[in-house]
């Protein structure tokens, strides 16, 4: 989920910790799982779980996010953001077409046609 260009995330959190992709997390043993739970940004990491709300994916997602970032990028106190720290969580998640088909897999990643009349 290639949501945002890297030169616009670089420096926004200058705090954030690196989180390593789906494989490398896999790879060192950690299960993700679909936690049933909103909003979907309420991310919980216990013992070697994962657990990551369902986030529904369509052609409006990208638009949707960005434009919902800039909004709390201009218009909220960082400490109280909720969107730009779960939009950058889940690009480090995602660098392959095998992390967002493990996501799939495990229900977190759910993707949607938008049927327009």
């Amino acid at each position: 989920m290639d949501v945002m260009d890297k030169e616009v995330t670089r420096g926004v959190l200058p705090h954030m910790v690196i989180i390593p992709s789906v494989t490398t997390l896999k790879e060192a043993g950690v299960t993700l799982k679909h936690k049933d739970k909103l909003p979907f940004w309420d991310v919980e990491f216990k013992g070697r779980v994962l657990e990551i709300p369902q986030i529904m994916i369509h052609d409006l997602t990208k638009s949707i996010l960005v434009n919902l970032m800039a909004f709390e990028l201009c218009h909220i106190q960082m400490r109280k953001w909720k969107i730009t720290p779960y939009i950058l969580f889940m690009d480090c998640l995602v660098n392959s077409a095998s992390d967002v088909a493990e996501l799939r897999a495990q229900g977190i990643i759910v993707a949607i046609r938008i049927v327009r009349k």
